[in-house]
């Protein structure tokens, strides 16, 4: 399995991987600079990669666009050459209609099986900033995926 973890909220990708981890789950745990930590080496069944690197807020704006598209590169094509064949996305990455759309699509095509923690429906509902597009790409993600996890039963039944 392949963990996908958007880089950031180390206390809960460092707990559902660590969790996965001590039920014997072979992964790869796709991370940043903010998630390497020392529980993540020399440990037989994970093997950690630092696909994003830095993730600091105080860079220039063309440190940071330059660091995505470096992210999504490496991203595409560790996805073209994983063995994993399950993978869990936690979080999207910086481009939502893409990711939900284009990359969902991708990982289609390369037969992954796709796995989706979802932390809210819709977000942008929730903060008065949903728009036509956004629900169609969430919309779109949500049926590409071959599984979804919710945190509620009011989600699971919103997801309905």
């Amino acid at each position: 399995m392949a963990l996908l973890t958007g880089g950031a909220d180390k206390p809960y990708a460092f707990g559902l991987a660590t969790a996965l981890i001590s039920r014997g789950m072979v992964m790869d745990l796709i991370g940043s600079d903010d998630l390497d930590c020392p529980e993540f080496h020399g440990r037989p069944r994970v093997r950690f990669l630092n696909l994003r690197g830095d993730q600091r807020s105080d860079a220039s704006f063309v440190r940071k666009a330059s660091r995505v598209l470096i992210y999504y590169t490496r991203l595409i094509r560790y996805a073209a050459t994983a063995e994993p064949k399950i993978f869990h996305i936690l979080w999207n990455n910086k481009f939502e209609f893409f990711d939900r759309t284009l990359l969902m699509l991708y990982y289609k095509l390369l037969r992954k099986r796709i796995v989706l923690t979802l932390h809210n429906v819709n977000a942008a509902r929730r903060d008065s900033k949903d728009t036509r597009l956004n629900r169609l790409t969430l919309r779109i993600q949500y049926r590409l995926a071959d599984r979804i996890f919710v945190h509620t039963e009011s989600m699971k039944l919103e997801l309905i």
